[in-house]
């Protein structure tokens, strides 16, 4: 096994990335980082979004924490289910940062990814619950992707 992967840079800082550094990165975050910018994306990331990821992750979900998709940061993206999982504290309340969120949202959606907003209080008190209803909606969304694959490949 190659101590450093050569084809791969972190995708921040560019720097050269050891092998462990991608796999761990690619695995959790969706994306090439090295370690010091992987450390600040985790930073970045709430308590309750790491909650969060931590509990769909035991349920083998690949919830990715901190993922960028080249124009905006989600806190959870679950990419296999096409999902977006914000997790969302008081300020999220106020009228202007709803339009705010209002708009993310529909750019998310014409990518073809459905966000869900999720408050800092549910993860808090009903966190079993939380993972249960984003788990089933999370296998229906896949199998209706897996169907509609089915589909396209007879034509």
């Amino acid at each position: 096994m190659p101590q450093y992967a050569d084809f791969e840079r972190c995708s921040v800082c560019k720097d050269q990335l050891h092998f462990l550094e991608y796999t761990y990165t690619i695995d959790q975050f969706g994306a090439p980082l090295c370690n010091p910018c992987a450390k600040a994306r985790l930073k970045k990331a709430t308590p309750y979004e790491k909650k969060l990821h931590a509990a769909l992750r035991r349920e083998k979900m690949n919830a990715l924490l901190q993922y960028t998709d080249g124009h905006k940061t989600v806190d959870i993206a679950i990419k296999d289910a096409l999902l977006y999982i914000e997790v969302d504290g008081p300020y999220h309340q106020s009228l202007e940062q709803q339009i705010t969120d209002s708009l993310r949202d529909l750019y998310s959606r014409k990518a073809g990814f459905e966000t869900i907003r999720i408050p800092n209080s549910r993860v808090r008190n009903s966190i079993a619950d939380t993972v249960r209803q984003i788990k089933s909606l999370h296998d229906k969304k896949r199998s209706a992707r897996n169907r509609n694959n089915g589909l396209q490949s007879l034509f």
